[in-house]
């Protein structure tokens, strides 16, 4: 199941050299570093700034070097994510949204997919891109990590569940269920209509919120470059959760400002409610880095996140966004002889 030959070699040739155009080693060692590391390295940089690739469509206009505009197009589009490779059908493999509700049929390049992971039943990031009728893996293949039996389980569920609401998409431009599939069909709609929150939930009002949607998924996407790059699984877990409850909300606005600024508050107050910023702890890293790494200013930053800890309620000690040990000691409780003590205090002591 891979994409024709001619389509395969063009994508690849354009998608290297451009990737290899905006690469940029970060110390001297980095220039020793294999071209498939390079690519690897130079794809997180253009998740962060899409910006990177109007640049380099600029220098060739002058018309030096040949420009395959229908490629970079579906470049521009690269959807990069952690996935579930679930299995193979007659006609794609099966990648669910790690916890973004919808899935894809995917094709590979020049390589079946299962050749790349060693099989189906994995989860690992990788790029999507969208050409012609076709999704397609863009070959970079990372994090790979094998299913457990029980969570396959869940995810053939889901897999059925997907299908059967329509979000699970085999074409770019419609929204179907596969033909090979023993289930009843149902009507194709255009995608644009189609809106899936972070908590796989659909939008039933009258008009979805595409401009919202386009949002949540941008800035989860530089969510998951920071979280890979800085973030253990623990605080990437707090992170993406933040962000979820915060697309859930609906008379909050997110949709304005950079995605950039949005991306580094959340990491901003999840960094705070775990002191992160604790030159002693095991996880340190500066509010400096932070907006560093999105490219913002840190006054922006820090107010943005003061908006989105009054928006959400969030205390110091949150559960569910920071370290249990960390909840526990900044949550108090009442015992029956009225003393208020920490929870942490009241649990060691066994009186909860």
């Amino acid at each position: 199941m891979i994409v024709a030959p001619e389509l395969a070699n063009r994508f690849m040739h354009e998608y290297k050299r451009f990737l290899l155009s905006i690469y940029q080693p970060e110390s001297a060692d980095d220039e020793r570093k294999s071209t498939i590391e390079k690519l690897h390295s130079a794809r997180k940089r253009f998740i962060v700034n899409r910006g990177l690739l109007d640049e380099y469509m600029k220098k060739l206009e002058d018309g030096t070097e040949p420009i395959d505009r229908k490629i970079l197009l579906a470049i521009r589009n690269l959807e990069y994510s952690r996935w579930v490779y679930l299995r193979d059908l007659t006609s794609c493999s099966i990648f669910l949204k790690d916890g973004g509700g919808y899935g894809f049929g995917v094709l590979g390049l020049t390589d079946e997919i299962s050749v790349l992971t060693g099989g189906a039943g994995v989860v690992l990031e990788a790029g999507i891109f969208a050409f012609d009728d076709h999704y397609v893996c863009d070959g970079l293949i990372a994090g790979l990590a094998h299913l457990g039996p029980n969570f396959r389980k869940s995810c053939n569920e889901l897999y059925k569940e997907l299908r059967e609401t329509g979000r699970f998409r085999v074409n770019p431009l419609l929204t179907q269920t596969l033909p090979d599939e023993r289930h009843q069909s149902h009507p194709s709609v255009r995608r644009r209509d189609v809106l899936v929150r972070p908590n796989g939930s659909r939008n039933t009002g009258n008009r979805p919120d595409t401009k919202k949607q386009a949002r949540i998924d941008e800035v989860a996407a530089l969510l998951d470059v920071f979280s890979q790059a800085h973030l253990t699984p623990e605080l990437t877990g707090y992170v993406r959760k933040l962000w979820e409850q915060i697309g859930r909300k609906r008379n909050y606005v997110i949709t304005g400002g950079a995605k950039e600024v949005w991306a580094a508050a959340v990491v901003y107050v999840v960094a705070r409610l775990n002191f992160l910023f604790d030159s002693k702890g095991s996880n340190y890293f500066t509010a400096d880095a932070i907006s560093a790494f999105f490219g913002t200013k840190k006054t922006t930053v820090s107010a943005r996140a003061a908006d989105i800890e009054k928006a959400c309620r969030i205390r110091m000690g949150q559960e569910g966004l920071c370290n249990p040990d960390i909840a526990d000691a900044l949550t108090f409780v009442k015992l029956p002889n009225g003393m208020v003590i920490p929870k942490k205090m009241a649990r060691e002591a066994g009186l909860i």
